[in-house]
């Protein structure tokens, strides 16, 4: 026993260098991982939301208003906005995963060094960001006719019903009743069904 204690006495500082080399070694295996795992869980993210069923819930269908006539699963639209990113900074490790916004004001890198990705504004930033918070939340708008917000709607929903052929099923549903004050948009919860279901 005190031989081998005399021996790391002796060897103090290549025992030391070899302790740090294996405690980097093991700390980027668990980031290494990390990332492995949160590319997968973006993946699965973005199939989940094309089916309809993020983290196997299944969202409220949409209104035939909303699709248009199209048979589609609600949200599968924001399937493309769906990011990852693994982030160090301040000895931080971190995975995200969901609709983030790529491009800080002022910085031209991650915070791990790694330079932006080129995404066009459709696919991926703040508007994404404030839709998907939105649709997560729900949301009502007014079609009262006697306020502008609500008679440009009727006016929009109009020239939309009007550009279908008289003999559509869906053509009724844009020309609404003088009674329709507000329309209602119920919360289809899409990160935090996901997250509960693979944390």
């Amino acid at each position: 026993m005190r031989a081998a204690a005399r021996l790391v006495t002796r060897n103090m500082d290549q025992f030391q260098r070899e302790l740090e080399s294996d405690d980097k070694a093991r700390v980027k295996a668990g980031q290494t991982s990390a990332k492995v795992e949160g590319f997968r869980l973006h993946k699965v993210l973005k199939k989940e939301l094309r089916s309809g069923a993020p983290g196997g819930r299944r969202l409220q269908p949409l209104r035939r208003i909303s699709t248009g006539g199209r048979k589609r699963n609600p949200m599968s639209r924001f399937a493309k906005a769906v990011r990852y990113r693994a982030s160090e900074a301040v000895g931080n490790f971190a995975v995200q995963i969901g609709f983030l916004n790529w491009r800080v004001p002022g910085e031209s890198k991650n915070p791990d060094g790694t330079p932006y990705m080129r995404l066009s504004r459709r696919a991926s930033g703040t508007n994404w960001i404030k839709k998907a918070d939105m649709h997560q939340r729900g949301f009502s708008f007014s079609a009262d006719k006697r306020s502008p917000i609500g008679s440009t709607y009727r006016q929009l929903f109009r020239r939309i019903g009007s550009s279908y052929g008289k003999r559509s099923l869906i053509r009724r549903f844009f020309f609404l009743k003088k009674s329709t004050k507000d329309l209602l948009v119920p919360a289809r919860p899409m990160i935090d069904p996901f997250w509960t279901a693979h944390q």
